[in-house]
């Protein structure tokens, strides 16, 4: 449990296989969501992660009425793509009026 730190902020995944990346978070936006039992903070991450330009979807939560350092991290397997496929993805999404942005 902790503090969520402001971004830049370094990041490193270590794969049970032994593989390691390391990259940073430059930059991030996140909405709140209570579901009445507890606050989910869901971010999207924008990362540079070995070289490459990422997206990352992730989140932290607490329980309610938990103060600023109750927060866990609840993304141990968040989905992380490289911009480009994260694009096409969304183009396809909007394309096929799964996403409508306004």
């Amino acid at each position: 449990m902790g503090r969520i730190k402001p971004v830049p902020k370094p990041l490193h995944f270590r794969y049970p296989e032994g593989h390691e990346l390391s990259g940073i978070i430059i930059k991030e936006h996140y909405e709140d969501y209570d579901n009445g039992h507890f606050i989910y903070r869901k971010f999207i991450q924008y990362i540079e992660l070995d070289g490459e330009d990422c997206v990352r979807f992730t989140y932290y939560r607490k329980p309610r009425g938990g103060d600023d350092e109750s927060w866990v991290f609840g993304g141990q397997t968040s989905l992380l793509l490289q911009i480009d496929i994260f694009e096409r993805l969304v183009k396809k999404a909007i394309e096929d009026g799964w996403i409508k942005v306004r």
